[in-house]
């Protein structure tokens, strides 16, 4: 299963929400954007702060969450070929 993420579903996971399920399962492929990244990386220590939580450990833990870009160059041709497939079975 594929799912797109926001940076408040990133962040809820990072300090241990019910994203974090989500993003620990591996039959789920997560993927955000560039713009979702630099949020979580820019709240990230506010929300540590705000939780009483180390801020060195959530920002490890918000630059290696297990996110995929969707630009990534194996899934969109992937996704070509996927696309090309159905273009030819319906055809």
């Amino acid at each position: 299963m594929k799912v797109a993420a926001d940076a408040n579903v990133l962040l809820s996971a990072i300090i241990g929400g019910e994203a974090r399920r989500v993003l620990a399962n591996p039959a789920v492929e997560v993927f955000t954007t560039d713009a979702n990244r630099a949020e979580v990386e820019e709240y990230a220590a506010i929300l540590a702060h705000k939780r009483g939580l180390d801020v060195e450990l959530v920002l490890l833990a918000a630059v290696t969450l297990p996110v995929k870009d969707p630009r990534d160059q194996t899934h969109t041709a992937q996704g070509c070929n996927r696309f090309a497939n159905r273009a030819l079975i319906s055809a």
